[in-house]
């Protein structure tokens, strides 16, 4: 699946794709929600949740690496790389 035809895609169906094809990369919370971001073929969805009201979001799809930077900010590799 495109980027494109994902974006013209109704909620419901996003959703799906997101739920059968998306492999989930990495998470954080900001404020009350949680924020995820998952790979769909060559492009990435970040969604949206608030788990106390069960509410689910897609908030943007993209495919430039620099939309993953908040995420890859978390990651400690301290002892990868040996400091």
């Amino acid at each position: 699946m495109t980027m494109h035809r994902f974006n013209r895609l109704n909620r419901k169906y996003k959703l799906l794709v997101i739920y059968f094809f998306g492999v989930p990369l990495l998470k954080r919370k900001e404020e009350e929600k949680t924020l995820q971001i998952f790979q769909v073929d060559n492009f990435y969805v970040e969604c949206a949740y608030l788990s106390s009201r069960f509410i689910f979001k897609v908030l943007r799809s993209f495919k430039d690496t620099a939309g993953l930077d908040p995420y890859l900010e978390q990651i400690d590799i301290s002892s990868v790389c040996g400091v």
